[in-house]
């Protein structure tokens, strides 16, 4: 095949591999036969492909071939081979890809059930390889040894910005040993070591190196083991560094001790915008210090707090904080038992707060009275987009509020509604309201015992909608004609592209005659 017949997207395919790239179409592929290859041809004779990705599921034994033609090729910059059940020897064999190669930059080869013996010889490639800038080795079997050659490789390696190691298994030594790369490394960025067993000693390890780095600007330490006495090393070293923009310390067991002296370090850090702090079991003490913080603090915009104790009098303190803060734009409160009261103080506090975006107040017990003060709060605000209220025992009355405030609210576009106990007459009054509404275009209306004559109205109203795009409707009982009332509005329908009815009693689909 002639270069000049070269297009920029084509599919190609064999008996092992079967891959895609994903630049803009130039001109379509043709049919016929000699436009087929396999992908290890491809790599030899395409010389304008730029991403490659498979989507045959077991690669197994071919990724050594697929290996061998990247050898020769270079204009590949991003190869994606996630999932793809490669096997040590392929992996290996893309290790000596690397020492040679000097156009990929991308690898991604997550959830490949890749051990030591492929880690160790992709960590020595990096010795070498002056290319690749992002790594990805998430969801592998990936022990100390492999961490121990990743952070020799590291020492000398100045072109790597980017490495992902999430859920292996790299443990205190691994983990200490990429710690103490960060005192000497000036290039890496991004590092995940989420999910790998990391303890108290690897954590404290990361804490002090963290002093001193210069450069990593995103830490992912989420669902490890590091305790409330590395949670306070960490906020020793946060006071000095001035690199760090994302922490994520989810799911590590900090405590309350820990919490609190998280938000008194907020009030000196200038750099850090994104904190994850979510399933830590942080209480009122905490939650409350986070609050006051956010009262001053100017530059963090995202706080994940979701599955803690927080309880009531925080998230009124949240509240208060939310009227003088002029940054935060994503906060999550998903799980903290934050109750009516505390849920009416945030309505109020979205009446003045200018910078929120995205709210999750999923499973709070907020009941009624919260629910229809939210809906007041949204006649109101402009800013907010999104807002999660998801098992909140709203009710009927506050389903009803709720549908009128999207009939004037004109910046919402994702709402989730789902398991509120709405019924029958808020579900046909909120199907009125997107008849007006024109910015909503995700909603989630799922298990609120939603009945026939509900069904029908939504049909009504997907009849005259344009700017829905998501509607899941799941596990409510419209029964058959509610279900044939929404065939035919789908049929006129040309804006929604996905709509859930699982469960939703719609009766048995005719069967085709033979």
């Amino acid at each position: 095949m002639d270069n000049k017949d070269e297009i920029k997207r084509r599919k190609f395919f064999d008996n092992d591999l079967c891959t895609s790239s994903y630049q803009t179409i130039e001109q379509e592929t043709l049919n016929s036969r000699s436009n087929k290859l396999s992908a290890s041809n491809a790599l030899y004779q395409i010389t304008t492909l730029g991403d490659l990705w498979h989507n045959y599921d077991k690669l197994c034994e071919a990724g050594k071939t697929l290996a061998k033609a990247l050898s020769t090729n270079f204009t590949l910059k991003n190869l994606n081979l996630r999932s793809k059940n490669l096997c040590n020897s392929s992996g290996k064999a893309l290790a000596e890809t690397l020492c040679n190669n000097i156009t990929i930059t991308g690898l991604n080869l997550e959830d490949n059930n890749l051990a030591d013996e492929a880690g160790k010889a992709i960590a020595e490639a990096l010795h070498e390889n002056t290319a690749l800038t992002h790594l990805n080795l998430n969801k592998n079997l990936q022990n100390d040894e492999t961490g121990k050659a990743l952070a020799e490789a590291l020492c000398k390696n100045t072109a790597l910005t980017n490495l992902y190691l999430k859920r292996n298994k790299l443990g205190d030594n691994g983990g200490i040993a990429l710690a103490k790369v960060l005192y000497v490394n000036t290039f890496l960025t991004n590092l995940d070591l989420s999910s790998n067993i990391l303890g108290e000693l690897a954590g404290k390890a990361l804490a002090e190196a963290l002093f001193k780095n210069t450069t990593l600007t995103n830490l992912n330490l989420g669902y490890n083991k590091l305790g409330e006495s590395t949670g306070k090393e960490l906020v020793e070293a946060l006071c000095k560094n001035t690199a760090l923009t994302d922490l994520n310390l989810c799911g590590n067991n900090l405590g309350d001790s820990a919490g609190k002296a998280l938000a008194e370090v907020l009030c000196k850090n200038t750099t850090l915008t994104n904190l994850d702090l979510g399933n830590n079991g942080l209480g009122e003490s905490a939650g409350n210090a986070l609050a006051e913080v956010l009262s001053k603090n100017t530059t963090l915009t995202n706080l994940d707090l979701r599955y803690n104790l927080l309880g009531e009098l925080t998230g009124k303190a949240l509240a208060e904080a939310l009227c003088k803060n002029t940054t935060l734009a994503n906060l999550n409160l998903y799980y903290n038992k934050l109750g009516e009261s505390a849920g009416k103080a945030l309505a109020e506090a979205l009446c003045k707060n200018t910078s929120l975006t995205n709210l999750d107040l999923s499973i709070n017990r907020l009941g009624e009275s919260a629910g229809k003060a939210l809906a007041e709060a949204l006649c109101k605000n402009n800013t907010l987009t999104n807002l999660n209220l998801y098992h909140n025992i709203l009710g009927e009355s506050a389903g009803k509020a709720l549908a009128e405030a999207l009939c004037t609210n004109t910046t919402l576009t994702n709402l989730d509604l789902s398991r509120n106990g709405l019924g029958e007459s808020a579900g046909k009054a909120l199907a009125e309201a997107l008849c007006k509404n024109t910015t909503l275009t995700n909603l989630d209306l799922s298990r609120n015992l939603l009945g026939e004559s509900a069904g029908k109205a939504l049909a009504r109203t997907l009849c005259k909608n344009n700017t829905l795009t998501n509607l899941d409707l799941s596990s409510n009982e419209f029964g058959e004609s509610a279900g044939k009332a929404l065939a035919e509005a789908l049929c006129k329908n040309n804006t929604l592209t996905n709509l859930n009815l699982y469960n939703t009693r719609l009766g048995l689909a005719p069967t085709a005659p033979f």
